[in-house]
């Protein structure tokens, strides 16, 4: 619950750490998220950094990928500065604050760590182990920034050849291995599949 009275001044306040606050005169939470989300034009990707942290801290801790758990409170009734505000307020837990982010641009889902080995609406997840036992289906980096596997098509998987079958399964589970797993997607995919386990 939102209590008024934590708010006599206006959002440029401090606030703890893993924690948003915001302000909204039309009652629209979404328009409160917007403006954290506008904090963006003041961060440089290449230095991965903002030229003031204090200018970006609610982008910074939205986009936190380290954070597994978000609690938000929200109310219309508090008045800040003798004016009627809506307020929202958002806790962010079970992980470390990054002083700099760490996001590469490309697609989501590529970079899942081994615990949340698949993609679900472009967010790594883990396999959920009550229906299916899973373990994460992804092929083996061989390049930072190329995956040799993206162009492999399903018929090269199904080849005549043994051999190639073979090394297709062992590098290119993504492709050639995998079965599908509820209404996940794997990650790293470069085109739409719906499978997530191997096949074992």
């Amino acid at each position: 619950m939102v209590n008024c009275e934590l708010f006599k001044s206006t959002e440029k306040d401090l606030v703890p750490e893993k924690m948003n606050i915001g302000f909204s005169k039309d009652g629209s939470i979404d328009s409160i998220i917007l403006e954290w989300f506008r904090e963006i034009r003041h961060f440089i990707p290449n230095f991965m950094t903002c030229l003031d942290v204090d200018s970006c801290r609610r982008f910074m801790t939205m986009i936190n990928s380290q954070y597994t758990q978000i609690g938000c409170a929200y109310t219309h009734q508090c008045m800040i500065n003798n004016k009627k505000a809506s307020v929202l307020i958002c806790l962010y837990d079970g992980g470390e604050i990054l002083i700099q982010p760490n996001l590469k641009r490309g697609s989501p889902c590529t970079k899942c760590s081994d615990a949340e080995g698949f993609c679900d609406n472009g967010l790594c997840v883990p396999c959920d182990t009550s229906s299916e036992l899973c373990e994460p289906c992804k092929n083996p980096e061989q390049y930072y920034d190329y995956d040799i596997c993206g162009p492999v098509t399903e018929s090269e998987c199904l080849s005549d050849d043994e051999e190639e079958r073979t090394l297709l399964r062992e590098f290119c589970p993504e492709q050639c291995t995998c079965k599908k797993f509820a209404n996940a997607t794997v990650q790293g995919a470069s085109s739409s599949y719906d499978v997530d386990y191997l096949d074992s």
